[in-house]
């Protein structure tokens, strides 16, 4: 079994930043040929790598200061690192729902996270899609997805899956086999109290955590959701789930090394809950507690109907330092974890003809106003921008970085291209080849946002309660964003969201909400109707209830 250990000899993040401009710099000024102007020789591996919940500036070369992510700096520097990649609805299942159909999600119509109650038992088959696996296991592709999945039931989709001699609905199950009932065994626990003998906390996994004392204090109150768990996991990191989906993804590549081949490795920390193993907690985010600032002081009026915000004030500060330091350590883990399969991809020289794109489904408040976690109803840019790299020796040059406005949607017909393979229905993304390449494209200049609450699906994925279920449309470009509700009453934008229009430029946190301000009519009217214009384009089904005046008072 592997054992983890933090590499002390890492270089500090000057010294990485350095080399990664120098690495632009030889692609921009030696006369390099992009290596999209030859053919690769067969179709390329495809390796999706996902974590969940990571916001875009957490890794070193996008500009964090507190922790190295060498193994994810080192895709950048060896492909391409895009700066301004959102997802277009800040929860899990929707966004996999995306990722895999290259569908807006009120076209793939998963409104929220998987709850069979309220009809969201995933995506199916009925939705009228094909998505990635399907295709690229009609081409010839072995399919292997590990880990995370959180989208319904991947057996629904034919064997694109089930071919896998190791499918499995579950997340970890290497975990479930090898550990479970040992760790069970070592640490019994109460799930009345979510408490065992010797100090330590169950969350909602099944998984020992020693919460720090602020977190221990607020859980000892009764009022903390079952996620807000915070502090050290007791098992070690060989012991952890992610560590058994790694080594199945391993396993996976080894067995299909000769390709062609399409892996999914879907890691869910950053996710709550937020804890790391030793040596992670002592030696990264112990250190980190004190460095830890809390940004944003957004107007508690507009925040308390969000329980990330809720939930931020049953801590103290030292808290919300103490949350946002084991973030850090999370991603610092996984960046190491992710590591060992590109450097089981050097060491089986398939690294060149390996498509890898490495992304998260969402990002988190980590902080920000005092939110904890991601649910907050103010679509705050920080909740879609998501990291996203991508590298292709074969076809692709090193050292780029790149701006354009890419969006989840974008992954699926980004695969399908440089495997391809011609799409049998029309999608809402765009394949990124033409920016990796350097090759001429009429790209979009905006983001989507969207988001859907109060929703509840018939059996034919149709909403239910067509009368007051909720939804937010929006637009950002990086200059203003403009979000657009349903309803728009003192009732509804209480307790959702109102009507908001942000100075991005002036007002980073978003705290100043310029909607009513009368020097921003006209703007407010432009993007009202561009936004309208995106939907009408996108088949909106909802495009009836869109408003003509944005400031008209709009009940149920």
């Amino acid at each position: 079994m592997m054992e983890y250990s933090i590499n002390r000899d890492r270089s500090r993040r000057k010294l990485a930043a350095f080399s990664c401009m120098m690495a632009l710099a030889l692609v921009l000024f030696s006369g390099q040929e992009l290596k999209g102007s030859t053919a690769p020789e067969a179709e390329p591996n495809i390796l999706l790598i996902w974590t969940d919940q990571q916001i875009f500036g957490m890794l070193s070369c996008e500009g964090n200061q507190f922790i190295e992510t060498v193994n994810l700096d080192r895709l950048a520097k060896e492909g391409a690192m895009f700066q301004n990649t959102f997802t277009t609805l800040p929860s899990c299942s929707p966004t996999r729902g995306t990722i895999v159909s290259g569908l807006y999600v009120h076209n793939h119509r998963l409104y929220d996270n998987i709850n069979p109650a309220i009809g969201m038992e995933g995506i199916k088959p009925l939705d009228g899609f094909k998505m990635t696996e399907q295709y690229l296991s009609e081409a010839g592709y072995a399919i292997g997805h590990r880990g995370k999945w959180h989208a319904g039931e991947k057996a629904d989709w034919g064997t694109a899956f089930t071919a896998d001699e190791d499918f499995s609905e579950k997340y970890a199950p290497r975990w479930d086999q090898l550990h479970k009932q040992a760790v069970k065994a070592q640490y019994p626990w109460d799930r009345k109290t979510r408490t065992g003998t010797g100090g330590y906390t169950m969350g909602k996994l099944d998984l020992p955590i020693r919460q720090t004392p602020s977190w221990q204090k607020a859980f000892d109150s009764g009022k903390l959701p079952t996620w807000a768990v915070v502090g050290e996991t007791l098992i070690p990191a060989d012991m952890l789930m992610e560590a058994g989906v790694v080594e199945s993804v391993m396993d996976f590549i080894e067995i299909n090394k000769e390709g062609p081949w399409m892996a999914t490795l879907s890691l869910s920390p950053p996710h709550d809950p937020w804890n790391v193993p030793e040596p992670y907690y002592s030696e990264i985010a112990k250190p980190l507690m004190d460095k830890m600032q809390i940004i944003g002081n957004g107007d508690p009026q507009q925040q308390k109907s969000s329980l990330s915000w809720r939930v931020g004030q049953l801590v103290d500060d030292r808290g919300i330092q103490e949350y946002m330091a084991i973030y850090h350590a999370q991603v610092y883990m996984m960046d190491e974890m992710i590591g060992r399969v590109l450097d089981q991809l050097d060491a089986l020289g398939i690294a060149d003809n390996t498509l890898v794109i490495f992304t998260s489904d969402h990002g988190d408040m980590v902080g920000m106003h005092r939110n904890v976690g991601k649910i907050n109803n103010n679509l705050y840019n920080r909740l879609y921008h998501v990291p996203f790299l991508v590298r292709y020796p074969n076809q692709i040059s090193a050292g780029q970085v790149i701006d354009e406005p890419v969006m989840l949607t974008d992954v699926m017909p980004t695969f399908m291209d440089y495997a391809g393979i011609e799409l049998e229905r029309k999608v809402d993304g765009m394949s990124i080849r033409p920016l990796l390449e350097n090759e001429p494209v009429e790209w979009r200049d905006y983001h989507l946002l969207e988001k859907f609450m109060n929703t509840t699906r018939n059996p034919d994925h149709s909403v239910k309660n067509m009368s007051d279920f909720y939804w937010v449309m929006g637009l950002e470009d990086g200059r203003f964003k403009y979000l657009c509700p349903r309803f728009n009453d003192n009732w509804h934008n209480k307790k959702y969201c109102p009507p908001r229009f942000i100075d991005l430029k002036n007002d980073p946190f978003e705290e100043n909400n310029l909607f009513e301000d009368s020097d921003y009519r006209k703007l407010v009217e432009q993007y009202h109707a561009k936004l309208q214009q995106v939907l009408v384009e996108s088949d909106f089904e909802f495009i009836d209830q869109f408003p003509e005046d944005p400031w008209s008072e709009r009940s149920k």
